[in-house]
């Protein structure tokens, strides 16, 4: 892959792509399903999304995609709803003659390989950010789950799409899939060609110019353990009793951390901004990005702190490691050490001329690895490859397209 087939070759397949997506709202999956589409489309490729049945990611998706809005239980385990779920997944998938289907998250990943199974589809995609037998759940769960990946990575999959290097390599320390159904596509990010300024972005979040700020964005959940976040945050209040902290996302979590925010007694410094449109603004409002997640696959909002030229702090784990130059592009610690962490934010609010040349360090390293148009080009590469491995080039086909270059040239 990474040949870079260029739609108007003549051998170029204009595909009917389905992609699937089981989570609501404007997290890292849709923010890339947005933006994988609209490149997609502009190659020629024929797209339907389905996504859940509300406003935000219809509005978000309608673009450049048909979208088909369904209704998918929230709750992680819901019989009666799943099976709706599922059986909605058969009929459209049998309907639309799709030559691939993408499926995004745990749900889409579970019953959309099945679904796709049943109806036939030629070439099934399973992109994982991540897996949903991490290290935190209890050994039953875990061997449960892991065991259930490994049947719909084995059987009903074609392709396993890991979003980075340390997925792929904990998909094969676990035996998920045969090593050659593993594709690692390393996540991208659009490179703007202008920053917002730093001063405009403080003013539109009526902050001061001189004001030491740190942030997070992030659905606030367990992985991302936002707790640990604003413990570290008061110890670095204490170093720097006029440090700032901003809090984008929302989750299940929310309510908690406010009150954790009281009994830390820290509430004038933490801004819990909720979701938000404008993220590349926050960004450039910060001083530090920072994110303790407690596992990841390769954050999007790391990359997108980068290329916002702002220093990461980030725990040690998974994709944060292959995203982020401990030293170089920002500092890492333990899962396990809040108190290192801390240090780490101090340190940098401390030191602007350190914080920013690991800012530009970090939007140098994302030009180079992690840009959107490689990741998509390797994405159309494989929707190429798993279709002509199940549809090969007939002799007539093959006259067909030397007839057709030799017009073109």
């Amino acid at each position: 892959m990474g040949n870079g087939l260029d739609p108007q070759d003549s051998s170029f397949r204009a595909l009917r792509v389905l992609h699937v997506v089981s989570v609501p709202g404007v997290g890292g999956v849709q923010v890339w399903i947005s933006q994988i589409s609209a490149r997609l489309a502009r190659m020629g490729y024929a797209q339907t999304i389905a996504c859940v049945d509300e406003a935000a990611s219809i509005t978000r998706f309608a673009a450049d995609a048909e979208v088909v809005p369904l209704k998918v239980g929230i709750a992680k385990f819901a019989p009666l709803g799943d099976l709706r779920y599922f059986i909605q997944l058969v009929r459209m998938m049998r309907q639309g003659h799709y030559d691939v289907v993408n499926l995004f998250a745990a749900k889409a990943g579970l019953y959309g390989r099945l679904a796709a199974r049943i109806a036939g589809i030629p070439a099934v995609i399973y992109h994982a950010a991540g897996f949903p037998f991490h290290d935190f759940l209890n050994p039953a769960m875990r061997f449960v789950l892991a065991n259930l990946e490994r049947l719909l990575s084995s059987h009903c999959s074609d392709a396993v799409v890991c979003c980075g290097e340390e997925v792929r390599t904990y998909a094969l320390r676990n035996r998920i899939a045969p090593p050659e159904r593993l594709v690692t596509i390393v996540n991208g990010v659009e490179i703007p060609a202008d920053l917002p300024a730093r001063e405009d972005a403080r003013r539109a979040l009526g902050l001061a110019s001189d004001a030491p700020v740190a942030g997070m964005v992030g659905r606030l959940s367990e992985q991302k353990a936002p707790e640990n976040f604003l413990q570290a945050a008061a110890l670095v209040i204490r170093e720097i009793p006029a440090a700032q902290f901003l809090i984008v996302g929302d989750g299940p979590m929310r309510l908690e951390l406010g009150k954790l925010v009281l009994q830390l007694g820290i509430a004038p410094n933490i801004h819990f901004l909720g979701m938000r449109s404008d993220v590349p603004v926050v960004l450039r409002a910060l001083d530090v990005f920072a994110l303790f997640s407690r596992w990841e696959g390769l954050p999007l909002t790391i990359l997108e702190a980068m290329t916002a030229e702002r220093p990461v702090v980030a725990t040690a784990v998974d994709g944060n490691v292959e995203a982020v130059q401990d030293g170089k592009t920002g500092l890492l610690s333990p899962v396990t050490d809040i108190k290192l962490f801390a240090d780490h934010i101090t340190t940098l609010l401390k030191d602007p001329a350190q914080a920013a040349a690991m800012g530009r360090a970090g939007r140098r390293l994302v030009e180079e690895r992690f840009t959107l148009d490689r990741a998509v080009t390797e994405l159309s590469d494989l929707y190429q490859k798993l279709h002509r491995d199940k549809y090969p080039e007939t002799e007539a086909d093959a006259v067909n397209r030397a007839a057709a270059d030799r017009v073109r040239n």
